[in-house]
């Protein structure tokens, strides 16, 4: 077989898994399950990459003109959300933050003038993608999404670190293909960077068709071992548990002693306290001590800390009424009313006048 038929099967290979992962993309969209819209919509995101792919390496761009460059959204989304959805093995409740979606907004942003202009600029610009001569900054943009892309995938390495240096990556099977993933990832990465740099359009062609196999491998292997994300996902939690900070310690007793600690010596009221000051008092690191608020009590150490002061100052506005609320606020440990009043809305809910008001008995 020639060097021209095996391009022309790869082509039409990330055109079928264009389609697949779209179609993938739906049905977990459709889904009922919580879960299976992220994935729908990394299933979503990779067939629009690998649809524009098909659409340049075939150079039926100048075809559909208009398609030109939608991919360059869906590469800055690609990161975020696929370490939103590995993240999920780790932790319920994963979220989303601004700054996740943000370098997309502005890529778009960027790129509006393209998208807006005639279908002949548009086929001029395919014509020089074609011949190997892009413009800079469209090629730019692009590699700031490569970037982004890379970036998360490595606070992905770092979220899998403990399980994937542990005897669990050598005995758990689910763990040798989280693994294989990331290194997958990381292969087409690296692959495109190379296109990008070189400007190839062969490198590009490489990258695509590895792309092209991920959905329906992933979908295949879901399909033949069906606990596998769930083996995964115990397997890593018991992994961050086994390089924990805290192993070894009894969790409730802490938590008992740190209540204590706090009720008896009412160190929340002072206003300088740090988290290395109630960390050394009850004999661990700093870091330790940050692990248990995150990881068993759900907060940090600052909203831990102003969640007593707001107790606290909830109860001396109702046993005294006849205090202003600037004094509760400095009794309790806030340093400035408005610092008081963010706080105390963030954790009752309403703010301290409308909490007094409310309390105040009716005449």
């Amino acid at each position: 077989m020639t060097l021209d038929g095996v391009a022309h099967i790869a082509i039409e290979c990330i055109w079928l898994s264009a389609w697949l992962s779209l179609l993938f993309s739906l049905a977990y969209a459709l889904s009922s399950a919580g879960r299976s819209k992220v994935i729908a919509l990394l299933f979503g995101l990779i067939g629009v990459v690998l649809l524009h792919g098909y659409l340049i390496m075939s150079r039926d761009i100048l075809k559909f003109p208009w398609f030109l460059q939608m991919h360059v959204p869906a590469i800055y989304l690609l990161g975020p959300v696929s370490f939103r959805w590995l993240s999920e093995f780790l932790k319920d409740n994963v979220k989303f933050r601004w700054y996740d979606f943000a370098p997309a907004v502005v890529a778009v942003l960027v790129l509006s003038p393209l998208y807006l202009s005639s279908a002949d600029e548009k086929r001029a610009l395919a014509s020089a993608f074609l011949s190997g001569q892009g413009p800079l900054p469209s090629r730019l943009i692009f590699g700031l999404g490569l970037v982004s892309f890379l970036i998360y995938l490595l606070r992905a390495v770092l979220l899998f670190l403990p399980v994937l240096r542990s005897s669990s990556f050598v005995h758990e099977r689910s763990v040798r293909i989280g693994g294989f993933v990331l290194l997958y990832a990381a292969a087409i990465g690296s692959i495109a960077t190379v296109a990008l740099f070189w400007n190839a359009l062969g490198v590009l062609l490489i990258m695509l068709t590895a792309l092209a196999l991920f959905p329906p491998s992933i979908h295949l292997v879901a399909a033949r071992y069906p606990d596998l994300f769930y083996e995964l996902q115990q397997a890593v939690r018991k992994g961050h548990y086994e390089y924990s900070r805290l192993s070894g310690h009894d969790l409730d007793d802490l938590k008992a002693r740190l209540s204590n600690l706090m009720q008896t010596e009412r160190l929340f009221i002072e206003e300088g306290i740090t988290l290395d000051d109630v960390a050394s008092r009850l004999g661990l690191s700093g870091h330790a001590l940050s692990e248990f608020f995150n990881n068993h009590l759900k907060t940090n150490f600052p909203g831990y800390i102003n969640a007593l002061r707001i107790e606290t100052a909830c109860r001396l506005m109702e046993s005294q009424p006849e205090r202003t609320v600037l004094s509760i606020a400095y009794e309790v440990g806030f340093s400035a009313k408005s610092t008081f009043n963010a706080a105390f809305l963030r954790h009752a809910g309403i703010s301290p006048s409308a909490f007094r008001k409310r309390k105040r008995p009716a005449v």
